[in-house]
Formats: structure tokens, C-alpha cells, sequence
């Protein structure tokens, strides 16, 4: 049974497409494509606009982040849709005519995902030495490879930083998936050269979420920082930029969270009475501005997923750009990575990397205070 025709408040009345570059598509879920997938409801409203998309284009497009959902890039081709959801899709000319016997329909990747890649440089390391580099991620950059080999993400980014400071420029350390997880002794190292290609990964941030992230460039590092991890001797501070009530200038929630929402929907948790994982986070006010918002130092004591977004919304603070947990709408999830303090693996002794709040958020901060 063919789906269900697409229909969207933007196509009344209908409007030639534009041929210019860069050019957006804006799709409003009706009721009748409520639950429906993104893929096919993004392939439908394209069409509706005289862009014909075969599937698998689609999902390219989505993967590679050219399609957003209520402000949000959505890399998921299979989440599912809720009425009145705003897609917006980037296309350029390749991909915004008809293209009945082009590239688009034969399934190539379009040439529309015109997305904005985060860059990496010197000034980016906030800390190094012989074992360890501790570098701020940019926000809209995956910590480690995603199901899109072309896709950046920061894992690849580091290794490739820390290759071009080698002879020749272009030496080990490309996209391999040396070090994914605590200790990971992946392919990384086994290549010419030998440990100077490795790089592990202890821990990760969100895509949205900018900040410290630390990593061993020494396999000899390997064993204490997973130890450290493990028996929680790393402190880690965060940054949040919330509007709401504050219950007041320090306090803690603890609470066990699981999965709220049905499978077939984008992951969001919460509160659970029955199995669920011990969730406790550490909460304090940073700083407060003439206006509405204010910044939350968020120390989490352990490590759940959407932990310290669930546990601020929870109490009546929900995380600026956190649309899930009831934030109001922003480019992105105003949460930073602000703080690291750690046992030195080697050395001994133990110290603290910081990072700035990146401009959005710190503009955002500005602007209230005004």
C-alpha cells in the first residue's frame, strides 16, 4: 500500500523551486506522516518540491548532516516523526532540479549535503606531554567514526594533527579505529612508526557538546587511566546554559534513569521506579546574568546517558537549544566540557586542563547580562 500523500503547509500554494545555490527546502510534518521515518518523509516533501531523491540519496544526505528537525542537525535516517515537526534540508544546484536521470537518481551521493565542517588546529590542545593530549571539540563534531567512513569526527582530526607535525606531513594516524573505548589497542599503533599513530579514547562527548577530551598517545598511559576512570579519580566540570528556576546556589540529584521513550523514537530518558542505572549529579550555580539565563556548573558522579541534561530539566532547568528536554530552541545544546582534573597516568600527581565557553554560548551568556 503506497504511503499516505505528503502534505506540508509550505506548499500552499506551491512554488517553483529555487535554482540557486545553497538552496534550503523546508518540510512541516503534517498529521498524516506522524511516526513516519525521516528518510521517507524528507524523500516525499523533496519530491513535493520537485526534487526527485532515490532513498539511499536521502539517507546520504541525512548522514551527512544536511538535514536538520526543529533547529537540530539529525544524522538517524530512521527516527520518526511527530506532527509539526520543521525539517529543513541544505541542498545546492546538484541536487535542488529535477534530476529524473541525474546523479540523485541513480543513487550517488548528492552533491547538496553542503555542510559546514568544524576544524581542529594548534590552538585547539589545551593540554600535552609525551602520554597524554587533552584537546576542546567543536560543536557538530562526532568523538569517534560514526557509520559514515567520509564523515569527520574528532578521533581522526587528532591523529591527523598529530601526524602532520611528522616528517612529511601525511604519516600514520588516519581514521582507524585505534582506541575506541577504555584502553583500546586498536590498529592505531601497528603501523610505521609505531606508537607515535596511537591514540586512545577514554571517554566521549555528545556531537552537540563542546569541550575537553582527553586522549593517550602512549599505550604505557593506557592501563592507569582506565583505572582512574573506572574508580572515578576523574573529576569532570561542565558548563550549562539554562533558563529557569533555580532551587538554589548548590544541590544534588540522584535518581536512577533508563529509556522513556518507545524504541521506534529518538532515544530520550528519564526517572525510572524500576531498573534503570544510578544516576547522581553534582549541581551549582556558575554565574547568573541580569536576564533569564543563567550557567550551571554540572559535576556528574557518574556516567548516564543525557545524564546532566535530564537531571537540570528534571528540576525546572532544561539546557538552552535542548529541545528534548524542554530547552527552548538554539543552534545547539548550550553544554560544555569545561574542567578536567585526573591523576597523571606516568608522572603522578594530579592536574586540571580548562576550556573557555565557545563563543555561542559565552554570546549567549553576554547578551542576558546586558
Amino acid at each position: 500500500m503506497p504511503p499516505p500523500p505528503f502534505r506540508s503547509p509550505a506548499q500552499s500554494p506551491r512554488r517553483p523551486p529555487s535554482r540557486s545555490a545553497g538552496a534550503v527546502r523546508t518540510i512541516i510534518v503534517g498529521p498524516d506522516r506522524v511516526g513516519a521515518r525521516l528518510d521517507r518523509v524528507v524523500g516525499d516533501g523533496l519530491a513535493a518540491e520537485g526534487v526527485t531523491l532515490s532513498r539511499n540519496a536521502v539517507q546520504r544526505l541525512i548522514v551527512a548532516g544536511a538535514v536538520s528537525v526543529n533547529g537540530r542537525v539529525h544524522t538517524h535516517p530512521s527516527a520518526s516523526v511527530q506532527l509539526g515537526y520543521r525539517i529543513v534540508c541544505r541542498l545546492d544546484d546538484g541536487a535542488s532540479g529535477s534530476g529524473s536521470d541525474g546523479a540523485a537518481r541513480r543513487g550517488a551521493a548528492p552533491a547538496a549535503a553542503t555542510v559546514a565542517v568544524p576544524s581542529l588546529t594548534e590552538s585547539s590542545v589545551r593540554y600535552e606531554d609525551e602520554w597524554l593530549i587533552v584537546v576542546d571539540k567543536p560543536a557538530g563534531l562526532p568523538t569517534h567514526a560514526t557509520i559514515d567512513p567520509a564523515r569527520p569526527h574528532l578521533h581522526g582530526m587528532v591523529q591527523a594533527l598529530l601526524a602532520a607535525r611528522s616528517p612529511g606531513g601525511d604519516g600514520p594516524g588516519g581514521d582507524g579505529p585505534g582506541g575506541d573505548g577504555p584502553g583500546g589497542d586498536g590498529p592505531g599503533g601497528d603501523g610505521p612508526g609505531g606508537d607515535r599513530s596511537y591514540l586512545a579514547i577514554h571517554h566521549r562527548l555528545d556531537r552537540d557538546t563542546t569541550g575537553l577530551v582527553l586522549f593517550a598517545k602512549d599505550r604505557s598511559a593506557n592501563a592507569a587511566l582506565a583505572d582512574a576512570f573506572a574508580g572515578r579519580r576523574v573529576v569532570k566540570q561542565y558548563l550549562a546554559v539554562c533558563r529557569g528556576r533555580l532551587p538554589g546556589e548548590t544541590w544534588t540529584v540522584s535518581n536512577h534513569l533508563g529509556r522513556v521513550s518507545p524504541r521506534n523514537r529518538p532515544a530520550k530518558y528519564g526517572p525510572v521506579s524500576s531498573g534503570g542505572d544510578q544516576a547522581e549529579t553534582s549541581l551549582r550555580v556558575h554565574r547568573r546574568t541580569a536576564g533569564p539565563l543563567v550557567v550551571i556548573e554540572a559535576r556528574p558522579l557518574t556516567g548516564r546517558t543525557h545524564q546532566i541534561r535530564v537531571h537540570l530539566a528534571g528540576g525546572g532547568l532544561p539546557i538552552v537549544g535542548d529541545e528534548l528536554y524542554g530547552g527552548e530552541p538554539a543552534a545547539r545544546v548550550m553544554l560544555h566540557a569545561w574542567r578536567l582534573t585526573l591523576p597523571h597516568p606516568v608522572k603522578g600527581g594530579t592536574f586540571t586542563v580548562q576550556s573557555p565557553l565557545p563563543d555561542d554560548a559565552a554570546s549567549l551568556v553576554a547578551d542576558a547580562s546586558r
